[in-house]
Order: C-alpha cells, then sequence, then structure tokens
C-alpha cells in the first residue's frame, strides 16, 4: 500500500493542473429527537473531496471525507473546549489500467469500493466492502478496503473478476447499538455487553486475513446477471469468550467482565439478476452463507457464601454459527408519465442477522416538480409469520426536497419508528427525529 502512495503521489505531482479533475461535495446534518434518548446519538457534518486523473488507459483517483462531530459538553471541564470533533479519512486511493499486459485485461488496485449485486442498498452479495455506520439513518454506506481487482472481459458481453482484499472491520460511530443486538443472544443472562475489552482480529501473516472473491457476470436477452463467491470474514465481531470473575476476595459480589471478540470466517455464493419487463424495473438478488463453526466460551466464577467452597467456577461453550443460512432481495420500480416514482423491495434476512433471519418490506413514493420533490417512504418488519401480531415492526419517513440551484439542495424530514417489542424498529423508537439537510456540489 504504501508504494502504491508514493507511486500515485508521483503521478500527481507531475501532471499539469489542467489535466486533474477535483470534486466533491458538502453536507450539513441537523437532527432533533423527539424525546431525549437513551442512545448516545452524535450528529456529523461531511466534506467529501476527489482527485481524480485519467489518461488513454488509465485512471488515478483519490478522494477524502471530513467530518465534523457535534457533540454536547457533559461536564463543566469540557465547557472549556470547542465541542466539536473533527476527523480527516483517507477514503479511496485506487490506479485503474485498462489492458494490462494484454487485451480485454483490467486492473485496479489500492483502496476502493468494489459494489456487488443489483438490489437497491438491500444486497446480499455486496459483502466485500464492510458497513460505515457512523450515521444511524444511512447505515447503507460502505468503507473502501485495499484491494486487487482483475477484471477479463470475453465475448458475448460476458466479464470474469478475481479479488483479492484485505481484512477490514465495519466503523461504528456512537457507541454499540447494532453490536450489542448482533450479540446480544451470546451475552450470559442477568449482564450486559456494556464495553469490548479485547478485539482479536484475523492472523495477517500468509494472507490468512485476506478475502477471496470471484464474480461471473453477463447480459442474456437483455437481462443482466452474475453468479459470485467469496470466502472472506464477517466484519462485525462476534464474541469469542467471556470471563466473569468478582474483582476481589473482600468484594466478592462486585464483578469484572472480560469480553473477547473476533471476526469468524464464512463463504458466500451469490445469484442476482436485473432487466426490465414492459417500462417496469424488476430485480432479484440472493446468497448463501456458509458460516464456519463457531463456538463461545464462557467462564463464571461466582461466590457462593459457604467458606468451604467460597467460589463455584461454571464453564459453558455456546455454539454461535454452525449452519448455513439463505438471505434475498426482490424488488419492482416504475415511473409514471406523471414523474411520479415507486420502488418496492421485500428483503428477507437484513444485514446484521445471521441465525433468525426477519422479513422486511421497503418501499419509497417519489413525486418530482420542477424544482423540488416530495417523498414518502418505509418499512414492515416481521419477525415471525405465524405471529405477526406479536412480531411487526414498522418505520416511515416524509421528505420535503428543493433545488433552487443545480449545486445546492436542501432537504427535510421527518422519521418514526415503532413495533412490538424485540423488533429492530421498537429499537429504534428512540431516535424519531426531524431532520434538515443542506448539501452542496463543487
Amino acid at each position: 500500500m504504501k508504494c502504491l502512495v508514493i507511486f500515485l503521489l508521483f503521478i500527481f505531482l507531475n501532471v499539469n493542473a489542467e489535466d486533474l479533475d477535483i470534486g466533491g461535495n458538502l453536507v450539513l446534518n441537523r437532527y432533533f429527537l423527539f424525546k431525549d434518548s437513551i442512545i448516545p446519538y452524535p450528529t456529523f457534518d461531511e466534506v467529501y473531496t476527489e482527485i481524480s486523473l485519467s489518461g488513454s488507459n488509465y485512471k488515478v483517483f483519490t478522494s477524502f471525507k471530513l467530518r465534523v462531530w457535534n457533540r454536547e459538553n457533559v461536564s463543566f471541564s469540557q465547557l472549556s473546549t470547542f465541542p466539536v470533533e473533527t476527523y480527516l479519512y483517507p477514503w479511496e486511493l485506487y490506479v485503474k489500467i485498462d489492458d494490462f499486459f494484454i487485451e480485454n485485461l483490467d486492473l485496479k488496485a489500492g483502496k476502493q469500493r468494489i459494489a456487488w449485486g443489483s438490489a437497491d442498498k438491500l444486497n446480499p452479495t455486496d459483502n466485500i466492502n464492510p458497513f460505515d455506520m457512523q450515521d444511524i439513518f444511512d447505515i447503507n454506506k460502505r468503507l473502501p478496503v485495499d484491494a486487487l481487482k482483475t477484471t477479463y472481459y470475453l465475448p458475448f458481453d460476458i466479464s470474469f473478476s478475481a479479488i483479492l482484499s484485505k481484512f477490514t472491520p465495519s466503523l461504528f460511530g456512537w457507541d454499540t447499538f447494532f453490536i450489542a443486538q448482533y450479540s446480544s443472544d451470546s451475552i450470559p443472562e442477568g449482564f450486559s455487553l456494556s464495553k469490548y475489552d479485547t478485539i482479536i482480529y484475523p492472523e495477517k501473516k500468509n494472507f490468512k486475513d485476506a478475502s477471496f472473491a470471484f464474480k461471473l457476470s453477463g447480459t442474456v436477452f437483455n437481462w443482466d446477471m452474475s453468479v459470485s463467491y467469496l470466502k472472506g470474514f464477517y466484519t462485525f465481531p462476534f464474541v469469542d469468550s467471556i470471563n466473569i470473575y468478582p474483582q476481589d476476595t473482600i468484594t466478592p459480589f462486585d464483578l469484572n467482565m472480560d469480553t473477547y471478540l473476533s471476526f469468524p470466517e464464512y463463504q458466500c455464493i451469490g445469484y442476482d439478476f436485473a432487466g426490465e419487463i414492459f417500462t417496469i424495473g424488476l430485480w432479484a438478488e440472493a446468497a448463501i452463507l456458509i458460516p464456519q463453526e463457531f463456538t463461545m466460551r464462557s467462564k463464571k466464577t461466582l461466590p457462593t457464601g459457604n467458606p468451604q467452597m467460597p467460589f463455584l467456577t461454571e464453564e459453558r461453550d455456546t455454539t454461535i454459527l454452525n449452519t448455513s443460512y439463505f438471505r434475498y432481495t426482490i424488488g419492482s420500480d416504475y415511473t409514471f408519465k406523471s414523474n411520479t416514482y415507486i420502488n418496492i423491495q421485500w428483503n428477507h434476512g437484513f444485514f446484521y442477522e445471521n441465525s433468525d433471519l426477519n422479513d422486511y418490506m421497503f418501499f419509497y413514493v417519489e413525486q418530482t416538480f420542477r424544482s423540488y420533490k416530495i417523498t414518502l417512504k418505509g418499512g414492515i418488519e416481521i419477525d415471525d409469520f405465524a405471529e405477526v401480531n406479536n412480531s411487526y415492526g414498522f418505520t416511515t419517513a416524509f421528505e420535503f426536497n428543493i433545488k433552487p440551484y443545480d449545486n445546492i439542495e436542501f432537504l427535510s424530514g421527518i422519521s418514526y419508528f415503532n413495533g412490538k417489542e424485540g423488533t429492530f424498529f421498537r429499537r429504534m423508537k428512540d431516535v424519531d427525529n426531524i431532520y434538515i439537510v443542506l448539501k452542496g456540489y463543487f
């Protein structure tokens, strides 16, 4: 990666200014919660900048994200500091070469986004890039990864891609809301996973932390389709082991909990297609995920009150992953002559679910006028079809968007979540909000 950075810097420093293409956007977010949230939820503003240089058979690209977090001062000592935190994220950084040594062979190397799947955001096969979950209301963002991608173009609109990528965990920005749910079944009864003491990363030597992926794509009767395979790691950590023990012999009922988390391996076989029937867009995407067997070990040492045997130790192994599971998304969209756009998708297995997969139906209706548009969107969750009345959740949002100038966009809306206890949308109830967003493009 260091050699690639030096190479890209050399290219950028040795080209004329008129050969560069510089662009980006500015996003200012403000969210107003309906009530005090039990979920810490900071917001951030973002400046995204990209620089690219294209030649006859190559492209050099780099981008950065500057995120300015807005936080509240919660103690007197913090009043002496400016209530913002600024982070600069180097984002993508890659070089792409067409006809690399041989005709029809393309090479793309560096930090990059490799998007797979034909569904709209809910992509069961899109597993190479981890999630960027710093914005709770836009959890479909992805992080670029260090990867080497080769694509060979065959006759009849067929292409074959091979990818080698480095493991990168998902990015969390506001405590552990999703991770707590993702691992909640792994925590002993009576305890909650309040912090993660140790993260165990995949071993780095001999490419043991690398992901390998292959994809065969083509077009048949104007329908785009692909078959894919991935061998990699979950990007959300699982609880590997828990050790609960007394802090000391003087206060044996005050317990410590040491938690270790790791990233299990898995394989994914995917298929997707997309096309049109009478101008109605249709797509489907499915993936079989085959996890490596993963067992969590828990050890509890608790006081007994018996002087003869003051402590009792219990050890237990719990299998977290051992069977394959199936995720899929089916969707359709259509634009009416009145400039009304409708998008509907059915999703089985949300991105963080791995055992008990739930079903979700999402809809998006947009009416466009001259300089503004109105959007109604939402979703319905069903955890158990046998008891729908006790296992449903829902969300809805109404949004107004106006674009007075080509490079200025303003939108405002309201989001609402509810449902039965235990559902995903019910857990989001505490972040019902009104939001205002200003976007500028350059």
